[in-house]
């Protein structure tokens, strides 16, 4: 099988990464016994400065904890980048967003939101002598 080697230099957390190919793809084998989340590869040369791989065979993208070197061929740590693998699918999600740092739909209840209520009342004397001598007027008290 063959591993495209990259350089990356963004947050682990990012779904859309910035990524720079090094070279062309490079043949690897999977060194047994092994996982498809954290697998080990053995390859003969490892590209200076690689931090990330695709591996096409297993559709993921992984990123490189170590390199252990020996007489004949490397040996890659990864851990796979679930967010990156699963980047298309996940930017396709018809999900219902609960929480957001900066916008804020009040008719969903979210106990972790914290509301303030406050009364402020304000009162208008009218003094004693409002409906003496009002000529038929009507007077309408409306509270804001």
């Amino acid at each position: 099988m063959t591993g495209q080697f990259y350089i990356d230099a963004s947050a682990k957390n990012q779904l859309d990464r910035p990524i720079t190919p090094i070279g062309d793809g490079i043949d690897l084998t999977l060194y047994m016994p092994t996982d498809i989340i954290n697998p080990t590869f053995k390859i003969k040369d490892f590209p200076n400065n690689a931090n990330y791989l695709y591996v096409p065979a297993l559709d993921r993208y992984y990123f490189i904890r170590s390199v252990t070197l020996d007489k004949q061929c490397n040996y890659i740590s990864c851990t796979c980048d679930v967010l990156k693998t699963y980047a298309a699918a996940i930017k396709n999600l018809n999900c219902y967003i609960s929480r957001n740092e900066y916008k804020y739909n009040m008719q969903i209840p979210d106990s972790l939101y914290t509301l303030e209520s406050r009364k402020y009342i304000h009162g208008i004397n009218f003094g004693n002598n409002i409906f003496e001598h009002n000529s038929g007027r009507n007077y309408i008290l409306t509270i804001k």
